[in-house]
Formats: structure tokens, sequence, C-alpha cells
């Protein structure tokens, strides 16, 4: 009996598993915006781990990261923090190539983005 109960038990706790909770609605709202503002950068270059990407490449990059943190993820500034500032195979940080030449950590320009995202939405609300 007490060989059953503690099979029955530990199947539970393999079987029920909490639910991976999803960010907020108003937090999710900055998120997918996030990723949409990325996709739209047409004029800049993404790297990642030293290869070049497209805006559409890089937006597709960032809902993959944000899928495999599924759970993990509960605000933008997680988002930011787990998905769009480095690489996990290489610790290296993404970054952002501007027109100009200049180079930006891709965690400071889309902090940069958040910041007036909740700028003009605390205003319109």
């Amino acid at each position: 009996m007490f060989l059953f109960m503690t099979l029955a038990l530990f199947a539970s706790s393999i079987l029920i598993r909490p639910a991976l909770a999803d960010p907020p609605p108003s937090e999710q709202k900055l998120i997918d915006q996030l990723i949409e503002d990325v996709s739209q950068m047409t004029d800049v270059t993404f790297i990642r781990n030293g290869s070049k990407h497209d805006s559409k490449e890089a937006a597709d990059h960032l809902r993959q990261k944000l899928n495999y943190f599924k759970g993990k993820v509960h605000t933008a500034d997680d988002f930011i923090r787990l998905c769009a500032s480095h690489s996990e195979l290489s610790g290296l940080p993404y970054k952002v190539r501007f027109p100009n030449g200049t180079e930006r950590d891709s965690a400071n320009v889309l902090n940069g983005l958040l910041a007036r995202l909740r700028q003009q939405w605390s205003v319109t609300q």
C-alpha cells in the first residue's frame, strides 16, 4: 500500500504541472508592440553572434525566444532581459547597427522604445 501511494504521488507530481503563467494583458501588449516595432525597423541591421539579420528575422527570433521563455517572462522588462538582450549560446549581447554605422546594444534600444511606449500609453489612458 505504501509503495502504491508513493508511486501515485510521484506520478501526479509529474503529470500535474503548474500552468505557465502568461504576462498580464497590459504587459503582453507592450511585448507585442516591441516585437512589432523591431519588425518595422527596416533601416537598421540586427547583429546576433556576429551574423547580420534584417528586421523581420530579428522579430521572428524574438518571438521564438519569447516562446522558449514562456512562463518566465511576466513583464516587458523580463522580455528584454531574457529574450532581446543577449545570446543564450554565446552570452554575447545582441547589437543594432544604425545607417550611420554606430552600434548599440539591443537592450538599450528596446529599453528606450519601452520607455516611449509606456509614456505614450500612460497619456492616452
